[in-house]
């Protein structure tokens, strides 16, 4: 067992965020660590957590947030192209078909 019970009423918590902005609880005796930063409340646990769950709701890390954002941006330009091909397609098509009906015979 560690010499930490981590579930002491007596400690003091604060929250701590990432590059990624990934948030974790902290107790306030231990020294921050290389990478992390502070916000938030210093206080309960618990208040600390109400913290992170309103201010963290998305667990999803920044870097593939960032990349989805950017592979849905480029699902959004393609589609777009296939659309105004399409539509391209469909007055070549319309012609064609207004075309042959004007060169029958009647």
């Amino acid at each position: 067992m560690s010499d930490y019970e981590w579930d002491d009423p007596r400690w003091e918590w604060m929250v701590l965020i990432n590059h990624e902005e990934q948030h974790s609880l902290w107790p306030t005796f231990k020294d921050i660590p290389r990478g992390w930063t502070q916000v938030g409340p210093v206080g309960s646990k618990q208040e600390c957590l109400d913290y992170v769950e309103k201010a963290w709701p998305d667990i999803t890390p920044l870097s593939v947030r960032k990349q989805l954002e950017a592979n849905k941006e480029e699902r959004e330009r393609k589609l777009k192209k296939i659309q105004e091909e399409q539509k391209h397609l469909m007055a070549q098509a319309e012609k064609t078909a207004q075309d042959e009906a004007g060169s029958k015979p009647h």
